[in-house]
């Protein structure tokens, strides 16, 4: 038989407890399990918005899908309504409109006395506003 060493026979047999804990030990070992608590806590909420942000992404790209789709339909509508064609036919139709004939047609031009007269006219009102504008500087 051989004989054991009485401290390998101890350190074999030694069980972790309360009294053997040292003083710096417990208080690491409850901060440690205090931040596993709050990680697992933080984690369960960031999933919770992860999956609530996805959630909008998704009701906002149908939304957008839904406008880009409304967005076509208006530019078919207007090109359709802005048709050469179509304007012609209502044109004629609905407001009962036709294209004179050559002897209908009568060119009127003003005198050159009254064009001139509109033009200075014009010059005398914007100069009096120019120096309107200057003296309240």
């Amino acid at each position: 038989m051989s004989i054991q060493d009485p401290v390998e026979v101890n350190a074999a047999n030694k069980q972790v407890t309360v009294d053997s804990v040292t003083n710096w030990q417990l208080p690491l070992l409850a901060v440690l399990f205090v931040s596993i608590v709050f990680v697992a806590i933080k984690t369960v909420v960031q999933r919770h918005e992860s999956r609530t942000a996805y959630m909008k992404l998704q009701t906002l790209e149908k939304e957008r899908d839904k406008l880009a789709a409304q967005w076509s339909r208006l530019k078919l509508e207007q090109g359709t309504a802005l048709n050469q064609v179509r304007v012609e036919q209502y044109a004629r139709w609905d407001l009962e409109m036709k294209i004179p004939k050559a002897s209908e047609i009568r060119i009127v031009r003003e005198p050159q006395a009254v064009i001139d007269e509109v033009v200075s006219s014009k010059a005398m009102v914007d100069h009096k506003k120019l120096s309107k504008v200057s003296l309240s500087d």
